[in-house]
């Protein structure tokens, strides 16, 4: 397998700020070059009306179950948070279409508005329950067709350089929150 060689010089930057964290213990940050369609210039024009998306599930419940989605957005000016619990299918389903409609009139109401995850997982989980249920189908084609949601892992991928082993939210905390502290310090705790 041949890598070229900007993925080669990446990959020593990082490690260099990974030797350098080892060394004097501080975290760092390196921002990236701006690229069309890359890193940070994947992130559309901010909006009031915009989401921000998280699902857990448990993947030893029989046949998977998405058990909790989290919305954070604001409304009338004000911070909200919304979850949305499941502990069987049934419950599942009914979530999974609660959210869609939940969705489908949100962006009804604001156009412009995007809604941000972090990884593929969402938008993954989201197809499997529209082909489990076979519900809500048009709606989830809809925002994918319009590109309605926004994957930050792609632009914090390719947007800096960390002195982390990983770019997963749970190592990603300690740049914009500090370290960690509560009973539910990994994705497998939450469960």
């Amino acid at each position: 397998v041949k890598i070229g060689t900007d993925i080669v010089a990446r990959l020593q930057r990082q490690a260099s700020l990974q030797i350098r964290k080892r060394e004097t213990g501080e975290d760092q940050v390196e921002l990236l070059p701006l690229q069309a369609g890359r890193g940070f210039d994947r992130l559309p024009r901010p909006h009031a009306g915009d989401l921000f998306f998280d699902i857990e599930g448990d993947p030893l419940y029989p046949d998977g179950l998405e058990y909790l989605f989290g919305l954070w957005g604001f409304q009338e000016e004000q911070p909200t948070l919304k979850m949305l619990w499941g502990h069987d299918h049934a419950q599942e389903r009914q979530m999974f279409e609660t959210l869609m409609d939940l969705f489908a009139n949100h962006l009804r109401q604001n156009p412009e508005a995007y809604i941000y995850h972090y990884n593929h997982y969402e938008p993954t989980a989201l197809k499997r329950l529209a082909s489990r249920y076979g519900s809500r189908e048009a709606i989830l084609d809809d925002l994918l067709r319009r590109q309605k949601f926004v994957d930050l892992y792609k632009v914090v991928r390719e947007g800096i350089l960390v002195s982390e082993p990983s770019y997963s939210l749970k190592h990603l905390e300690r740049f914009f929150s500090g370290t960690r502290t509560g009973d539910v310090t990994t994705a497998s705790q939450s469960i």
